[in-house]
């Protein structure tokens, strides 16, 4: 019989390796702070609709986790 820890480290190092992945597609920096659209839209001193023209433009890219969208705090270009 397998030792359940190890089964658990391997699944463990597994989500990691994917979670590690991800984040390097999407260019995350661990030092950056995510936004909801709402504290973005304040932070940046814009409405809504044109962060949202913003992001159809490609000048900002939101990060996706679980199906929602947050925004980099930085400054768009």
């Amino acid at each position: 019989m397998e030792n359940p820890f190890t089964t658990i480290e391997l699944q463990l190092s597994n989500i990691n390796a994917k979670l590690d992945k991800v984040l390097a597609e999407n260019n995350y920096e661990p030092d950056s702070e995510l936004l909801t659209l709402q504290e973005y839209s304040k932070y940046i001193k814009k409405s809504l609709p044109t962060i949202w023209r913003y992001e159809k433009d490609g000048k900002i890219n939101p990060v996706i986790i679980a199906g929602k969208k947050y925004y980099k705090k930085a400054k768009i270009q």
